[in-house]
């Protein structure tokens, strides 16, 4: 019996398993030299792409081929254009109409130029040219404007010319407070003569001249914080011709506004300066009437829906007759956003204001021309505001009570109009709606109660009706016309502090159409005062009777 012996099995076994190995080693070499034989480039015909189909609806799609190892696409990157900025910041263009533009393609044709002419009742003639250019980083704008009238009575005629410019242009920085910001300036030229017609003694006739220069500074990213500065200068002079001799004044109104504000998570963190006064050249001594305003506040966000405005104010103001007033008070307004068509807010915010002479002389141009001005101190300004939107109709109630220390009030003096200072005490409701009765009708209404009193008294303020109510409804016909109709009433009026005389009430029905049927042209015919109503614009101020205006406006580029 042969015996092997454990150690001579192994080395057969080993044997075996080397002889396995060898020949696995050569079969797949052989595959793998097959391989690389099959995929060797063809140098000999043309290359050909290696491009996937993709299926899509039975429709092939190309896409570009696959990159091989070691291959590199060369390809340029596109830069985007820097966005159109006026998409985010107000446009200082011309009013309508705009023309057939898109407005994305306005940065193409940066140049815009429109004209309004319009020719009506009293031998009224108005004309007015707008230019806009507008670029990537910068802009200018322009109008002027010419008007004359032979007036509705003998002593109203009046003539105006109205030049306004104005440039903006974006500057980027580093700085953290400014970051991107707007830069403007503007230069306003104005000019009009008119005749005093409601001084019936004499014959008196007034020329005005204004001229305003303005700067400022916006930033444009305004998501953690922003900075706003304002500055201008309005320069004014006023003529009264007499038959044998003329009267003049003029002023300089500086005014400076500063505004910054920084966002801390839910607080939002603001301080504000104001500062105006106006250098008054009279035929008499007076003072400089000025006005300083620093505010102090925190808004914080309670919740999504609920927003509390906190904060405090100081107001320095000074009179033209020599004396002064301060104003220390905070103050505290709520927010509640219910939903996206409901918002209630309520506020309690003591202020200081002052109208400047532009103020008061374009709230009322027959005004005394040697005018007293001083600052009109609020005391108690409390309120409340309701909104609510739906598909039918948008309705806003606000209800506003102030106690108000030299508040101005205009009144009737015999022949003329001045100004007087009073402490008031004004209890204010109002309303505005708009009705959606269809997708081509809308209604408009609004509404006010203005109980407003002397301090002590019970006789309603000169040049303050109780109420005034307007209406004005609008269908679009199926046509490229619009007609409108509109109604307006305002209550009595006294025209002096005791009451004595008054204006009586005025009830104005007017209506109009416009249309677009011609390209870029807004054609439009007026009619006023359907009724032929008389009433007073002041004491001795007659207003026009019935009268029609016909309007074209055309956007030429």
């Amino acid at each position: 019996m042969k015996v092997i012996r454990s150690s001579d099995n192994l080395k057969q076994h080993v044997r075996f398993i080397n002889t396995l190995i060898i020949f696995a080693v050569l079969f797949f070499a052989s595959r793998g030299a097959a391989q690389d034989q099959s995929s060797r480039k063809d140098t000999v015909s043309m290359p050909r792409l290696e491009i996937p189909e993709i299926t899509i609806v039975g429709k092939k799609a190309i896409t570009l081929p696959f990159a091989r190892k070691g291959e590199i696409y060369d390809t340029e990157i596109f830069e985007a254009p820097l966005p159109d900025t006026s998409l985010i910041e107000e446009r200082t263009g011309p009013a309508f109409p705009l023309g057939t533009l898109p407005r994305y393609e306005e940065s193409f044709v940066p140049f815009h130029l429109s004209a309004q002419g319009s020719f009506g009742s009293f031998a009224t003639a108005h004309a007015r040219i707008f230019a806009d250019y507008k670029k990537q980083n910068w802009g200018l704008y322009g109008n002027g404007e010419l008007k004359i009238s032979n007036g509705h009575v003998d002593g109203a005629d009046e003539k105006s010319v109205d030049l306004n410019f104005k440039a903006h242009a974006l500057v980027k920085t580093d700085n953290a407070i400014l970051g991107s910001f707007r830069t403007l300036g503007g230069l306003k030229f104005y000019h009009d003569s008119y005749g005093l017609y409601g001084i019936k003694s004499s014959s008196v006739d007034r020329s005005r001249t204004a001229v305003n220069f303005s700067a400022g500074l916006q930033s444009i990213e305004r998501e953690s914080g922003s900075l706003d500065l304002n500055l201008s200068a309005l320069i004014w002079s006023v003529k009264d011709i007499y038959p044998s001799t003329d009267s003049s004044s003029s002023t300089v109104s500086p005014e400076f506004d500063a505004i910054y504000w920084i966002s801390l998570g839910k607080f939002n963190l603001n301080t504000e300066l104001h500062y105006q006064s106006s250098s008054l050249n009279y035929n008499y001594p007076v003072q400089t009437p000025s006005l300083l305003n620093i505010l102090i506040g925190a808004q914080w966000n309670l919740t999504p829906v609920w927003k509390l405005d906190v904060g405090g104010s100081f107001n320095q103001g000074n009179n033209s007759n020599g004396g002064s007033n301060t104003l220390v008070r905070p103050y505290v307004s709520l927010q509640w956003q219910m939903d996206r068509d409901r918002q209630w807010s309520v506020w309690f915010i003591p202020e200081m204001n002052i109208d400047s002479y532009n103020d008061l002389m374009n709230s009322n141009p027959y005004l005394m021309r040697q005018i007293v001005i001083n600052p009109e101190e609020r005391s108690v300004n409390l309120g409340s505001r309701f909104w609510y939107n739906s598909e039918l109709y948008t309705v806003e109630v606000k209800g506003t009570a102030l106690v108000s220390s030299n508040k101005p009030v205009q009144v009737s003096k015999l022949e003329i109009v001045d100004l007087t200072y009073v402490n008031t005490e004004q209890f204010i409701f109002d309303l505005n709606g708009i009705v959606y009765p269809s997708e081509k009708i809308q209604i408009h209404v609004s509404g006010i109660l203005q109980p407003s009193y002397e301090r002590g008294k019970a006789i309603q303020l000169p040049m303050i009706p109780l109420v005034k109510m307007g209406a004005k409804g609008e269908i679009a016909l199926n046509y490229p016309v619009t007609l409108w109709s509109g109604v307006e009433f305002w209550s009595k009026q006294n025209a002096t502090l005791n009451g004595e005389t008054k204006l009586k009430e005025r009830l104005l029905l007017s209506a109009g159409a416009s249309t677009t049927v011609i390209p870029r042209t807004f054609l439009s015919l007026e009619i006023s005062n359907i009724f032929n109503r008389k009433y007073e614009w002041w004491s001795g101020y007659t207003a026009p009777g019935i009268s029609f205006l016909l309007d074209a406006k055309f956007n030429i580029r």
